[in-house]
């Protein structure tokens, strides 16, 4: 398969442009049915969230543990039951402990580790409470920013959080090693799961769409449970498990399907234990000298694909972006098919066996390759995919590449910053995206992306041309996707242009505008708020007979009254009130309520 990839496939959320004539498929892992979290969707960032793998003694397997998210440069928290899988408390676990020279710590956008030491929480008791471990890795991983643990108070009710992990789908499946993403609501746990050693979200029927409604699944234990309180984005729990559901809690339900309680090892309960254990090292805010994913000068491109039973390879190319010095490439998937992929990347020219710059030939699939001291004039990063068992697990064994460009530091004035960005919707699924390019020596643009919820994180989306200030997409019609771009040059990047909103139904208009009180000076009107997602609302008034209207309100969010203490006695006036949007973020204004003529008597 033979791609040029710059941009991200809109619906499997990671960057593939099919720029040449692919001549193999590669399927989509993000459509119904395909790989996801359960109902979430495959993700090209949470760099933090990393994979446990067993190797062996002899370093000739792969076996996947569990997910895991890392808290500190050499700091990754995992589930206990995932470090001793039959023990039922800690000093079971201690002493069911694998062979520390066994195991293994993967991140994608950051290499392997070996693991040095391990800590279970000494109040575990399985399916109760305490169910985390600290790996010690024998290495800092740099490049990546740590996720901070929670020391802002007990986790509410009802916020909004996400889940990450490298999980299977479905009870059943064998698709782990695809890094995914979803959304759950907190909610309050059940009296059968321990409170507050737990935080827990529903998983019921009917589904919303993924990932706004998503659950965990075999191997996702031990991932990451991320909200934000107001003080920015916190690791709330280390996921779990799943019980039955609250509406038949005699029923068992299908394990990682609807009907059940997916609930996570409350962080915030054990702060000062995991603070205790690793250090100073949670504390730290940078790992090394390396700019980190998220950062300015960091740039992450990616593809997942399974290959069909008649195709053995899959080729992709990734442009450069200026300023690079650093190249990392990472793969993972899954061999629970007896799948087996090996990578090939090169610079600047196809890799084939006998000529590459960086190769990952062990069994399995995790791996990365790290390419320093890259040329400045390099322009592309090709990579091949090569299924080594031609006649076991393809079609059925999937695999997930990463891209992490690290550029160099910025010196000098950046380009001008993009503004105006806004779309239309040029069918049912396709959207085009338009901006104002105000700069004339941009080398290019970065387009950034987020799916769903407020809090989730920004992606590197697509890398334009300069003088492109459009971009087109296909969409899933049902998803909320916010977008951003800015421009780049060697000088530096620019800021941001406005957020735009895709897909954001604009707020329901207002009805019932009355008169609640009205005398010779002052008229009390209300009306009824019929939407959620309101800026607040705006109010005219005009005089009966004339054309003109005046804004004479603009009120806040959920208000539904206004006194208008500007009035005249014995005089006609007519009213009319919408629902504002957010109009800087693409989201318009509703249509106004019916207008409404009100008498003042005489004074």
């Amino acid at each position: 398969m033979n791609r040029h990839v710059t941009l991200l496939a809109a619906a499997s959320l990671l960057l593939v442009s099919l720029i040449a004539a692919p001549c193999a498929r590669s399927q989509d892992l993000a459509v119904d049915g395909g790989a996801k979290i359960v109902n979430g969707l495959p993700s090209p960032g949470n760099a933090a969230t990393g994979v446990l793998l067993w190797v062996g003694p002899d370093v000739s397997a792969q076996d996947f543990m569990c997910s895991g998210v890392m808290i500190g440069c050499r700091t990754f928290l995992t589930a206990a039951h995932c470090i001793c899988p039959g023990a039922g408390n800690a000093a079971e676990c201690e002493a069911a402990f694998p062979d520390v020279a066994d195991l293994r710590v993967f991140f994608a956008h950051g290499g392997t580790s070996h693991v040095r030491e391990l800590w279970v929480k000494p109040s575990y008791l399985r399916s109760v409470r305490g169910d985390i471990a600290i790996v010690r890795m024998s290495r800092r991983i740099d490049g990546i920013h740590p996720v901070r643990i929670n020391r802002d108070g007990q986790p509410g009710n009802f916020f909004r959080a996400s889940i990450a992990g490298f999980g299977v789908t479905d009870e059943g499946e064998k698709d782990e090693g695809i890094r995914r993403f979803g959304e759950v609501q907190l909610r309050p746990c059940p009296g059968r799961i321990a409170k507050p050693a737990n935080v827990c979200w529903e998983f019921e029927a009917p589904l919303s769409v993924a990932p706004t409604d998503s659950n965990i699944c075999f191997g996702d234990d031990g991932g990451p449970l991320i909200s934000d309180f107001g003080a920015g984005p916190v690791l709330v729990g280390v996921n779990v498990g799943n019980s039955p559901g609250v509406t038949d809690p005699d029923q068992i339900p299908p394990t990682c399907g609807p009907g059940v309680v997916g609930y996570a090892t409350n962080v915030y309960n054990h702060r000062n234990w995991i603070a205790k254990k690793a250090g100073i090292d949670v504390f730290i805010e940078r790992c090394g000298d390396l700019p980190k994913v998220g950062d300015d000068e960091v740039m992450t491109l990616g593809a997942a694909a399974e290959l069909p039973r008649s195709e053995k390879e899959a080729r992709y190319s990734f442009d450069v972006p200026s300023r690079t010095f650093k190249i990392r490439v990472g793969i993972s998937g899954s061999n629970k098919r007896r799948g087996d992929f090996d990578l090939l990347v090169a610079l600047d020219r196809p890799p084939f066996k006998g000529d590459f710059d960086c190769t990952i030939d062990h069994p399995g699939f995790y791996g990365m390759c790290e390419l320093n001291d890259v040329d400045p004039e390099t322009r592309s990063v090709e990579l091949l995919v090569e299924h080594v068992r031609q006649d076991q697990g393809r079609g059925r064994s999937a695999f997930q590449v990463t891209v992490t460009f690290f550029r160099a530091p910025f010196e000098g004035d950046p380009p001008a910053d993009p503004n105006k960005l806004s779309y239309v919707k040029r069918s049912a699924t396709r959207r085009l995206l338009t901006w104002r390019d105000n700069s004339s020596d941009e080398e290019g643009f970065l387009l950034q992306r987020k799916i769903g919820h407020e809090f989730n994180e920004f992606f590197d989306h697509a890398i334009l041309r300069a003088n492109q200030a459009k971009f087109g997409e296909e969409v899933d019609p049902e998803l909320t996707y916010t977008y951003r771009v800015r421009a780049f040059n060697e000088k530096g990047a620019s800021r941001y242009s406005n957020n735009c909103i895709v897909n954001e139904d604009k707020p329901v208009r207002p009805l019932g505008l009355r008169a609640a009180e009205l005398n010779a000076r002052s008229i009390l009107l209300k009306w009824r708020d019929r939407s959620n997602n309101e800026a607040g609302f705006q109010l005219q008034r005009r005089k009966f007979g004339e054309r003109r209207w005046e804004t004479i309100a603009l009120t806040g969010q959920n208000e539904r009254t206004y006194l208008d203490e500007t009035v005249k006695p014995a005089k006609t006036y007519q009213y009319r009130v919408r629902a504002q949007g957010r109009i800087n973020e693409c989201v318009p204004n509703s249509k106004y309520a019916p207008v409404k003529t009100f008498s003042t008597p005489a004074g």
